[in-house]
C-alpha cells in the first residue's frame, strides 16, 4: 500500500482465504448478504430490518420515520440506476442524487453504519457498508473533515475514498467477486474491516477485540497508516516539507511514524516555537503556529484536535491516548504549561528504553 490509499498486491488466493472464511463462519453472509432485496426504488419496512441483521442498531421507531421519507429516498433511487458499480467512472455516478439519498435518511440518532446497512442493500454495487471499524480506523484518520460537515456529506466522501481504493484493486477485486456472491465494494469492506478488527473467526478463536493477531493478517503489509487529508486535500506533501525542520534522523523517523496530524501537527509546531526560543508555552500558543505553518489546512475546526495532553509523558490530567508523547508538562494547573523534549526523550520516559529501541528499530 502506498501511505495514500489500500492497495492489494499479494496473490489473490490470500485474499480468497479471507473472502471464504467471511462466507463460511460470520453469521451476517448468510443472515444479511446472502438475502435477496429488490433493487427496485422503493425502501420497505422489511429491507430496513434486514439492517439489524448487519448489527445495525436503532429503535424499530425510527422505520417508521424513514418510511415517513419515502418520496425523497424514492426519487434518489430513481436517479441511481442499480448497474451502477463502484468500479464505474465518477461521471456515471450520479454523486448528488447520492448524496440527497442519504439526506433523506439522516435522522437524530442515525448514524452513517446503519444508513448504510439500510442502503448498501438497495444499490450492492455502489454503496459500500461503512461499518464504525472502517470508518473510525481507516477512513477518519485518511480523511480530515470538519466536525461541522453534515452527515450526508461525509457518507459521499467516504465513498470517493473507497472508490478510489476499489479503482487501484479492480483486477483483484472484479476476481474475487466473481467467486463469491458478493460485490467488488463489498469485498474491499470486508478486507478493510477484517484487518483493523480481527474478528474470532480469522483469530481462531481468540476475542475480536484488542487482539495482536493483526500481525499475521495477510494484509499487514498493505493496509498502513493512511496519509491525512482535509477536504480531500492531501496533508502529504505538507508534512514532508515540515520534516526539513527536524535535523536529529532518529527523530525524524518517529515523526513519520506518528499516525495522525493530532500527533505530528503539534510537535512540529513545538519545534517551531523551540526555535524561536519559546521553551515554555500553552496549548493556544501551538494553535497560533500551526495556522501560520499551516493556514490552508488548519482552522479553527481542527483545533479540537491540538491536545497537548494527549502529547504528554506525564499528561496533566487523564489521557488513554499517549501514543507518541513528545512534551513535558511544567504547570500542571491551568492553563497547562509544556516543553517540548521530544518523541525519543518522552517516549523513553513513558515507555522504557526498551519500547524506544523497537521503535527506532527501522530507522
Amino acid at each position: 500500500m502506498t501511505r495514500a490509499t489500500v492497495i492489494l498486491p499479494l496473490p489473490i488466493i490470500r485474499y480468497d482465504k479471507i473472502v471464504s472464511k467471511f462466507c463460511d463462519h460470520d453469521p451476517s453472509y448468510s443472515t444479511y448478504d446472502s438475502q435477496p432485496v429488490s433493487q427496485d426504488n422503493i425502501l420497505r419496512a422489511h429491507e430496513i430490518r434486514l439492517s439489524h441483521k448487519m448489527g445495525a442498531r436503532f429503535p424499530n421507531t425510527y422505520i417508521k420515520v424513514l418510511l415517513s421519507s419515502s418520496n425523497n429516498i424514492s426519487k434518489a433511487l430513481s436517479q441511481i440506476s442499480p448497474s451502477l458499480s463502484i468500479l464505474d467512472s465518477s461521471r456515471q455516478i450520479p454523486w448528488q442524487a447520492l448524496e440527497d439519498l442519504f439526506k433523506a435518511c439522516v435522522i437524530p440518532g442515525m448514524r452513517e453504519a446503519n444508513i448504510t446497512k439500510i442502503l448498501h442493500k438497495k444499490r450492492p454495487q455502489l454503496i459500500p457498508i461503512l461499518d464504525s471499524v472502517v470508518v473510525k480506523k481507516y477512513l477518519e484518520p485518511l480523511l480530515m473533515t470538519s466536525p461541522n460537515m453534515k452527515l450526508e456529506s461525509k457518507i459521499v466522501l467516504h465513498i470517493k475514498q473507497l472508490k478510489r481504493d476499489a479503482e487501484n484493486n479492480r483486477v483483484i477485486l472484479i476476481n474475487l467477486a466473481k467467486r463469491f456472491n458478493l460485490t467488488p465494494i463489498r469485498i474491499l469492506d470486508i478486507l478493510i474491516w477484517t484487518y483493523f478488527e480481527t474478528p474470532s473467526w480469522l483469530d481462531n478463536g481468540k476475542s475480536s477485540r484488542n487482539s495482536k493477531s493483526t500481525l499475521d493478517h495477510p494484509c499487514k503489509d498493505i493496509i498502513k497508516t493512511p496519509r491525512q487529508k482535509h477536504g480531500g486535500v492531501a496533508l502529504e506533501n505538507v508534512k514532508n516539507k515540515l520534516a526539513k525542520k527536524i535535523t536529529n534522523p532518529e527523530e525524524k523517523c518517529l515523526f513519520f511514524k506518528a499516525k495522525g496530524f493530532h500527533d505530528w501537527g503539534p510537535y512540529i509546531a513545538a519545534v517551531v516555537l523551540n526555535g524561536r526560543g519559546i521553551t515554555e508555552f500553552e496549548r493556544k500558543d501551538l494553535i497560533e503556529v500551526l495556522r501560520e505553518l499551516i493556514p490552508k489546512y488548519y482552522n479553527n475546526a481542527k483545533e479540537g484536535n491540538t491536545l497537548p495532553a494527549d502529547l504528554c509523558w506525564n499528561p496533566p490530567i487523564s489521557s488513554a491516548k499517549v501514543k507518541f508523547p513528545c512534551l513535558d508538562v511544567v504547570n500542571k494547573s491551568r492553563p497547562f504549561k509544556y516543553k517540548f523534549i521530544g518523541f525519543k526523550e518522552a517516549i523513553k520516559r513513558k515507555f522504557g528504553n526498551i519500547a524506544l529501541r523497537r521503535m527506532l528499530a527501522d530507522c
